[in-house]
């Protein structure tokens, strides 16, 4: 079971010892949720798992206000690799990435079918944008350059 820690490695203890039972509870605390959802074959392979904190590139950067960027992040691009080979995208992290990540995940949030309040919010940017074109514009080409700076 591989735990990330957002702080930097000089910053914690590396030695799973030395963090107490904050891990073990982790653990503990997720076979239960997946006993409570009648998952008994995974909590056996839960209960099985030896502990590992992950050392990531990214370890450090930012506050624990961003934890949930850094969250949302690994959940969109985990694949199952080994985490050596995990392309976060968060190697060379920076303030104006984390405000990307920010507004990505945000008009996520706000516009998913899931949220009640997405059709209203859906048709409050159409209206902005109808009543804004300049800046319309300026944020299409904005995400255009982006995502070709993202996929070269």
């Amino acid at each position: 079971m591989d735990i990330i820690d957002n702080r930097a490695p000089s910053s914690r203890f590396k030695d799973l010892r030395e963090y107490g039972d904050d891990n073990k509870l982790q653990q503990d605390f997720f076979s239960s949720y997946l006993e409570g959802k009648k998952h008994k074959k995974l909590v056996n392979v839960i209960n099985g798992c030896e502990i590992r904190t992950i050392d990531m590139s990214w370890q450090g950067f930012g506050g624990k206000d961003d934890a949930a960027i850094f969250l949302m992040r690994h959940m969109e691009t985990y694949m199952g690799p080994n985490v050596k080979d995990w392309p976060t995208g968060l190697a060379n992290i920076s303030l104006k990435i984390l405000q990307n990540l920010r507004g990505k995940y945000c008009k996520a949030l706000l516009t998913t079918s899931f949220n009640y309040h997405s059709v209203e919010i859906n048709n409050c940017e159409k209206k902005y944008f109808k009543d804004n074109k300049e800046k319309k514009a300026k944020i299409d080409k904005f995400v255009e350059d982006w995502m070709c700076k993202k996929f070269k």
